[in-house]
């Protein structure tokens, strides 16, 4: 019985080399998981010790950029304030021409009046009178002929 207590025992120590062995391969990857873990923490070390001064930064740029923003605003604003005031005027003057427009028409209305009223009333009668003076001075003519012609 010794001797399969004796291969027992051996084959428990190559057992136990073997876990060993694989322990060590297992620690040595673990050792460069670690290894490359420990960079990046180092890497994120400098980056948060520059992340102050570069947020530091960042805040005067931001700060700069709502300055400007608020002046454009104004800007805008002032903008906006002199297209109404020119809308307003283009109204006020399109109203004044609206009214510019109706007296011309009001205008040409009483001049068609006036030259109906002048048609109907003074150069009618005119013709009329002109033409009872053509006819009188014809009468006379005629007649003043006719007085020669018996001498």
């Amino acid at each position: 019985m010794e001797f399969w207590v004796s291969i027992a025992a051996c084959c428990a120590l190559a057992a136990i080399t073997a876990v060993c062995l694989y322990a060590l391969v297992v620690l040595r990857s673990v050792r460069l998981v670690l290894d490359e873990v420990h960079g990046q923490l180092r890497t994120l070390g400098q980056m948060l010790t520059t992340l102050p001064y570069e947020l530091k930064e960042l805040r005067q740029h931001v700060l700069g950029m709502l300055v400007h923003a608020e002046e454009a605003a104004k800007h805008g604003q002032e903008a906006a304030k002199y297209g109404a005031l020119i809308t307003e005027k283009i109204h006020r003057d399109m109203s004044q021409s609206g009214g510019i427009f109706a007296e011309v028409e009001a205008l040409r209305v009483q001049l068609r009046r006036l030259r109906l009223f002048v048609e109907a009333n003074i150069t009618e009668p005119l013709q009329r009178i002109a033409s009872l003076i053509a006819a009188v001075s014809s009468a006379a003519t005629a007649f003043l002929q006719t007085l020669q012609g018996k001498k």
